[in-house]
C-alpha cells in the first residue's frame, strides 16, 4: 500500500490504508468503518498499521471454527519460519570457523540449536495432528490448534533469538539471512486475539 499518511487521513479524501479503504461516495459507509483520525503505528514487520476507532456491526454468528483455524495455519507457519532459522543458523554454524574449528563444534552453539529443532518439531506435529483432527472432523481440532499455536509462538520466537546469536552481528543487519523471518515470527506472534484465548482453548476440556 503506498501514500501512508503522516498521521492522519481526512474522511473527505480516497485512502487505502491499514487494510481500510475510504470512499468519497458513501459517507454513512465511511463512517460505520473508519473513524476520521487515523494514527500512525510503528510495527515490527515495517507495515503500514494504524489505530482507528469502529462501530460495531452485525453479529456475524458464532466464530470459532475460524479462529481455531487462525490458531492452526498461524501455528504452523511459525514452526516452519523457526525451522527456518534453525537450518540457517546450522549451516552458518557448520562454516564458520573460530579458534581452528567450526563454532558447530562448541556446545554452547549446537545445544541451543538442537534444543530449538526438537521444540520446533513439537510444534509441527502438534499443528499437524490438529489438521488431521479437522478433516476427520475430530472434536479435539480446536483444542489441538490451540496448543499448537502456543506451542509454535514460543518455540519460533527462541528459535530467532538463538539464531540472531548463531549469526552474531550478520543476523541484525536487514540484509542478513535472518532479520527476514525473525522480524515475520516477532510480527505474527502478536498477532490479536493473544495467547491468553488460546491458553484457554487448552485448559477448557481439562475444566481449568
Amino acid at each position: 500500500m503506498s501514500g501512508s499518511p503522516p498521521g492522519k487521513t481526512s474522511p473527505s479524501s480516497s485512502s487505502s490504508w491499514s487494510g481500510l479503504r475510504t470512499s468519497t461516495t458513501s459517507a454513512p459507509q465511511r463512517a460505520s468503518a473508519l473513524a476520521c483520525l487515523i494514527a500512525a503505528t510503528a510495527t515490527l514487520g515495517a507495515e503500514p498499521w494504524g489505530r482507528v476507532d469502529l462501530e460495531r456491526g452485525p453479529d456475524l454468528g458464532p466464530c470459532a471454527r475460524a479462529l481455531a483455524l487462525s490458531d492452526l495455519a498461524l501455528g504452523a507457519y511459525l514452526a516452519a519460519a523457526g525451522q527456518r532459522l534453525v537450518d540457517a543458523a546450522s549451516e552458518h554454524a557448520r562454516a564458520r570457523r573460530q579458534f581452528g574449528r567450526p563454532i558447530g563444534d562448541f556446545q554452547a552453539v549446537a545445544h541451543p540449536l538442537a534444543d530449538c529443532a526438537m521444540r520446533l518439531a513439537a510444534a509441527r506435529d502438534l499443528a499437524r495432528w490438529a489438521a488431521c483432527c479437522f478433516d476427520t472432523g475430530d472434536a479435539r481440532g480446536a483444542e489441538l490448534a490451540a496448543a499448537a499455536r502456543l506451542s509454535a509462538r514460543a518455540a519460533s520466537l527462541e528459535a530467532a533469538s538463538t539464531s540472531h546469536q548463531v549469526f552474531g552481528a550478520l543476523g541484525v543487519t536487514v540484509e542478513g539471512p535472518a532479520f527476514f523471518a525473525s522480524r515475520r515470527i516477532r510480527q505474527l506472534a502478536s498477532l490479536p486475539p493473544g495467547s491468553e484465548r488460546a491458553r484457554e482453548a487448552v485448559l477448557a476440556p481439562l475444566g481449568l
